[in-house]
């Protein structure tokens, strides 16, 4: 009977350590596309990071990163997502957290209420359509200046041939970084950029 419960433990414990470290790597990566700009999935791996370890400081980073994002896109979604991913944060945190985590509710929804105020009324009548316009004539053939004697493009004018050495040219890049690559203990450069370090 001992023999079980120690081997239910020791299972339960590997696990934990697995999800662990699941989360741990969810989180880096996330740190990586943050700091590339790419909020998008940076907040969609805080939120699996989230999932795995049910730390709160990752969801004041997926809310960093919808904000951001909205920052590009100017999607009000993600402002909302993120006033919503801080109240879930707000009842998690510690309470000496919950301070700044308010601050940010507040500034979201100042920031909503200026975009909802902002917007132009919306008509209720259209506009009448414009007549339809003629088509204009059709452009009179010309010669190719680039055909030679025998009305062939020369290789080099090809669009073809340019687009292969593209190819071959960018793939010769990715494999050079791919070979020469980071050591192993690199560090991202340039920090996190505003989201909240998770330590594992």
């Amino acid at each position: 009977m001992m023999g079980r419960v120690a081997l239910v433990l020791l299972v339960v414990a590997s696990v934990g350590r697995r999800a662990h470290a699941d989360a741990r790597v969810l989180f880096e990566r996330g740190q990586v596309a943050f700091a590339a700009g790419k909020y998008v999935e940076a907040a969609e791996l805080f939120e699996q990071s989230f999932a795995e370890s049910k730390r709160p400081q990752l969801l004041w980073n997926v809310a960093s990163s919808n904000r951001r994002q909205y920052d590009l896109d100017h999607d009000v979604g993600r402002l909302r997502r993120a006033r919503s991913v801080l109240e879930n944060y707000l009842s998690l945190a510690a309470p000496e957290d919950n301070i700044e985590a308010q601050r940010e509710i507040d500034s979201l929804d100042a920031q909503l209420r200026a975009i909802e105020n902002a917007k132009p009324p919306v008509e209720t009548t259209k506009p009448a359509p414009e007549p339809p316009k003629a088509a204009p004539p059709p452009p009179a053939p010309v010669a190719n200046a680039n055909a030679n004697e025998s009305g062939e493009r020369p290789i080099s004018k090809r669009w073809w041939l340019w687009t292969a050495v593209g190819v071959v040219v960018a793939g010769g890049g990715v494999g050079l970084g791919l070979a020469l690559g980071l050591p192993d203990n690199a560090t991202p450069m340039g920090g996190t950029a505003g989201s909240a370090t998770v330590t594992f």
